[in-house]
């Protein structure tokens, strides 16, 4: 019986390790707080999808530059690394939850979409 419930145990805990990493994948809507926590962590790539008049203005320090409105938007995240976790934000989050949908079309594993953009940054 003892048996039983070890095993039982053991594999409750692999199935909620799994989900929970399973969680961690596709897009992942995220408050100005924990993106400001991943950033600093450097859990992954910056990119910034603003227009580059935006982005001249002000902007999140160590992003890359990667407007969402350029015609060579898809080549450029084509090279980059779709294992590394990519965090995208724009001026109020549409633009850069587009971008997340399209990064996730391309193969990305893990995307972190700043909820509330640039303007939900600024309030911190």
């Amino acid at each position: 019986m003892k048996k039983i419930i070890i095993v039982l145990v053991t594999l409750s805990i692999v199935f909620m390790s799994n989900a929970q990493d399973k969680e961690k994948q596709g897009i992942i809507n995220v408050s100005a707080q924990e993106f400001k926590k991943l950033i600093s962590k450097e859990v992954g790539l910056l990119i910034d999808v603003r227009t580059t008049r935006e982005n001249t203005a002000s902007g999140i320090e160590g992003a890359i530059v990667i407007p969402i409105t350029d015609s060579n938007f898809g080549e450029r995240v084509d090279k980059l690394d779709k294992n590394t976790p990519v965090l995208v934000y724009c001026r109020s989050g549409g633009r850069s939850y587009k971008a997340a949908r399209l990064l996730e079309s391309k193969g990305f594993k893990t995307i972190y979409n700043l909820s509330g953009g640039f303007i939900a940054w600024s309030r911190l």
